[in-house]
């Protein structure tokens, strides 16, 4: 069955329109997590582990905090030698 057409336009209801856009738009998400390897089992522990990656540099870009890991570290390395 041809879909009706209005002045070269293919017609459709709202709701089945949203529909296709809908998976459209899941099929694409799970072909881009796909591609950089966030599929599969593990998935959410992966995504869990670069979150928790991003709130440390977040958190060690403020300067008060990059001053401490500099002590945490200088101090360290001094006990070491």
């Amino acid at each position: 069955m041809t879909p009706p057409r209005s002045e070269g336009f293919v017609r459709m209801p709202d709701a089945e329109f949203e529909a296709i856009l809908t998976r459209a738009a899941e099929e694409g998400a799970k072909r881009a997590l796909a591609d950089v390897g966030l599929d599969g089992d593990e998935a959410a522990l992966d995504i869990r582990d670069l979150r928790w990656v991003v709130q440390s540099v977040n958190y060690f870009r403020r300067p008060r905090e990059i001053l401490h890991l500099h002590r945490l570290l200088c101090n360290k390395a001094a006990k070491e030698t």
